[in-house]
Parts: C-alpha cells; structure tokens; sequence
C-alpha cells in the first residue's frame, strides 16, 4: 500500500513538472507575440555621423548640431534595429558602436561634442562604418550632420563610393547646420552616392512635425518628391579653374599649377619609396615654382610634405618632414627668400589616393605648396 501510494506521489510529481515546463514553453512562444507590436522598419542599422572639426565652434554651429542630434534621437522609434554614434574631426570616434538601438545611451553621448575639434575628415567615418557593418545584413542609413565646410570632397567621396560598392543596400542622408553654399554642394554631392537618401537644412527640420516627417522617411521608407537643392552660381575665386565648391586649397597664387583638387601641388615631384632625396629630373617644376613666387612676392607658402601609408607612423611623420625640408632648401637656393617659407610634414595622414596599389602609392609620396597669407 505504501509502495503504491509512492508511486502515486512521484507520478504527481512528474505531471507538476511537466505542466510546468508546458507553462514555461507557452510562455516563450508568447513573448515573441508581444513584441511583435512593435514595429518592423524598413532599415536594419542606422549610423549617425556628427562634424566634430573646428568649423563647427564658429556661429554656435556645434550647439545648433547637438540640438539637431537630441531631438533627432528622441524621436527615433522604439522598434528593433542595430544604432551607432560617431563624430568625425582629424579621425573617426566611435562614441557608441553599433549595437541594439538604446535612446538613452545615445542621448549620454551627444554632449561630449563639446570638447572636439581639428580637421574635417569625414572619410575616416566612412572607412570606419564599412568596418562596423562586416557582417550585416539588410538595409543601412547613415545620417551626417555638419555645416560641410573644409570636407576633403575627393577622398570623403572615395570613401562613401567604396563603402556601398561593399553594401549597395545604403541610403546616405545629409543634414546641413547653416547656409553656406560650398557647404551645401558638398553635402548634397555626397548624398547622391545613393539612390536613396536626401539633403536637409536642418533650420527645416526644427518644428516637432518637419522632423518626425524625416525620421518616418529614414526608418519606414515613407519619402516625398525630392526637391531640387537650390546651388549658388559656380565661383573660381582664386582663379585656378576649380570651382569653390570642391576647392581643397583656396586662395592658390596666380600662376600656382593645381590638381583636380584645386591644390598646388608640384607637378610630377614625387618620392622613391624611403626616400627624401629630389632627383634632378624634377628640377624644371620645382623652378615653375620658384617662378610663380617670385610673381607673387607677397605670398608666404607652407610646404607640405607626405607619404604613403606604408612603415609606422612616427616615422613617416618625419619622413614627410624631411621632404618638405627638401623642397625649401632647393627653393632658398633658388632665391626665394627663407622667410616665406616653412616646412611641415603631414605623414600617412593625408592620402590623396587609396594606398591599395604600387601606383596610387607613389601619388601619396607628394609635396603641396599651401598659402599661409
């Protein structure tokens, strides 16, 4: 009898159990049910690119973006996708990686914008996202926020053009702090690397309804008619035949000969790998340029020198420095006077080209003239 009343309890037991795994399993199956209110986007991971450089302190530039930034997340919907944070100024920072979107870690943050500042390579950003996305899949925004000015146009352009050969499902947006027209033509030039996409004021984009149209547009593919960006006439204010607009170095002097960059580079100087010696096959440029400075004697110049990204960076930060020394000593004693002229080496840190090859290599190992006056 006691025998059977133990097996009676143990198969009580059992049934307990397994009800209660029952339970567990109906659970879980219904969770998914539950969150199915949320909504499906039409993207899968967004990025927001924010303009850390130094243009943005003037005009109270950098307090309009982190105010442009706030509201912009606030209004992000609650649903499942993957959201990152960068700001781009001499390099890429990544403030929060990409990961499950998290309104309030993003919001944390946008105020660290306050203490950056330096160049605008926006490029490195763009590098950095195709890093990020190795992987992923489905649909990608990537917002950018700046006021587009001092953007290296040729190189932020191989940038975005290489990042959606490699993912071609990329919608690229541009939201412009202020009016500046070169701004403008730099960020709506950027944004058609997509057919996706679209430029934005962000003075537009101030009332609660303007920007939750934008964000549903992003997020839920919702987009009206594209307007055409009203583009200021062309302008060459140094004369140079590049337009201002994508003009990397303004202000070159008359006779100054430039690349498709607008920037004075002596034609054809270029360096043996390792090397800062000038062969005498590049005596006639360094002369031109002589000739344009004695045109021009009120021009004081800054020589820039470069290389490739090949060896540490240290030493192709001096190895650069001894190719600009190169190029002022020969045009000191040429006759130009030593007070015009000053020497700085810029590295690996500025490739006019991708260095993926022998060729595009050797254009990187270059000297620059840039007016400092």
């Amino acid at each position: 009898m006691n025998l059977s009343i133990r097996k009676l309890t143990v198969l009580l037991c059992m049934a307990m159990f397994l009800a209660t795994l029952s339970g567990c399993s109906n659970l879980a199956r219904k969770t998914p049910a539950r969150q199915s209110d949320m909504p499906m986007t039409a993207i899968d991971q967004i990025f927001l690119l924010a303009d850390a450089s130094s243009s943005m302190s003037l005009e109270g530039k950098r307090l309009q973006e982190i105010d442009f930034l706030t509201a912009f997340i606030e209004a992000m919907p609650d649903a499942y996708y993957d959201a990152g944070l960068m700001a781009f100024n001499s390099k890429s920072a990544i403030l929060q990686r990409l990961k499950p979107f998290d309104r309030t870690a993003l919001l944390k943050k946008v105020p660290s914008l306050t203490k950056m500042g330096g160049a605008t390579m926006l490029e490195a950003s763009l590098k950095s996202i195709q890093e990020q996305l190795q992987g992923a899949k489905g649909r990608t925004a990537i917002v950018i926020v700046s006021d587009g000015l001092l953007i290296n146009n040729h190189a932020a352009w191989f940038a975005g053009e290489d990042l959606v050969e490699a993912y071609p499902n990329t919608c690229i947006y541009t939201v412009q702090i202020g009016f500046d027209s070169n701004g403008t033509r730099s960020l709506n030039k950027l944004q058609q690397l997509t057919d996706c996409g679209g430029f934005r004021y962000a003075s537009d984009l101030n009332s609660p309804e303007e920007l939750g149209r934008f964000v549903h547009e992003i997020f839920f593919g919702v987009k009206p008619a594209k307007e055409a960006v009203e583009e200021a006439p062309a302008q060459d204010s140094d004369n140079d035949g590049v337009d201002d607009s994508i003009d990397q170095c303004p202000n070159t002097p008359k006779g100054a000969k430039v690349d498709e960059r607008g920037c004075w580079v002596i034609q054809n100087l270029l360096f043996d790998y390792d090397k800062a010696d000038i062969r005498p096959v590049y005596n006639k440029p360094l002369d031109e340029i002589v000739e344009v400075l004695k045109n021009n004697p009120s021009v004081q110049i800054r020589v820039d020198g470069h290389t490739d990204s090949i060896g540490g960076e240290k030493y192709n930060q001096a190895l650069s420095l001894r190719r600009a020394d190169a190029v002022v000593r020969y045009l000191i004693t040429h006759g130009v006077s030593a007070d015009r002229l000053t020497a700085q080496g810029w590295g690996l840190t500025r490739p006019v080209k991708p260095n993926d090859t022998d060729e595009n290599r050797q254009a990187n190992r270059r000297v620059e003239l840039t007016p400092v006056n």
